[in-house]
């Protein structure tokens, strides 16, 4: 694994199966009934044609965002042993995934 490949990769390959996660049943209505994608659903409200200084702003706010979605989403799959931006993958993917993150949480 790279740095960001397991949320990457859900907006950049097709997948068996739906994306995952999806916004929580509480949040029905007021978030889009798609998978959660901080490139996808950042860019699609916020990017402007023709506002050059605005656009340079949103994508440095959109790669701080990542990333911290990234470090966090770490140590969730850390603790859980799952990755809910893959719900297809088999066992085996998440138990690497899993130990990856553990040792990077300790290093």
């Amino acid at each position: 694994f790279e740095d960001g490949d397991i949320l990457f990769v859900t907006h950049r390959m097709k997948m068996a199966g739906a994306k995952g996660p999806m916004p929580p049943e509480w949040a029905a209505g007021k978030l889009p009934d798609a998978p959660m994608n901080v490139a996808f659903n950042f860019f699609s409200d916020v990017w402007r044609p023709n506002e050059p200084y605005r656009n340079m702003f949103v994508y440095s706010l959109s790669m701080f965002l990542e990333r911290l979605v990234l470090m966090i989403s770490d140590k969730v799959v850390a603790v859980t042993g799952y990755n809910a931006f893959f719900p297809n993958k088999p066992k085996s993917f998440h138990l690497a995934a899993a130990n990856h993150a553990r040792l990077a949480t300790v290093f």
